[in-house]
């Protein structure tokens, strides 16, 4: 059965702020697929970053899934 995704990052700000770009942020997978995820880092500032990105699924949850990203940025 397929169901619909959405992946976010919560604390990446909002539209223009944010420093990654997940593409696709919300699609359709079916069962036993694979989908590649392309995350883009633009960094605004010099820091280290821990941060999540989390899978909500449509229609069952928010935050079924977390997976973590680590980056450093050391020229914005």
């Amino acid at each position: 059965m397929p169901f619909t995704y959405s992946l976010r990052i919560p604390g990446d700000g909002k539209l223009k702020d944010r420093e990654f770009e997940i593409e696709p942020a919300r699609d359709v997978i079916d069962k036993k697929k694979k989908k590649e995820i392309r995350i883009t880092f633009v960094p605004r500032s010099t820091k280290k970053y821990e941060m999540v990105m989390v899978v909500d699924i449509e229609g069952v949850g928010h935050d079924m899934y977390s997976l973590p990203i680590k980056a450093e940025s050391e020229v914005p």
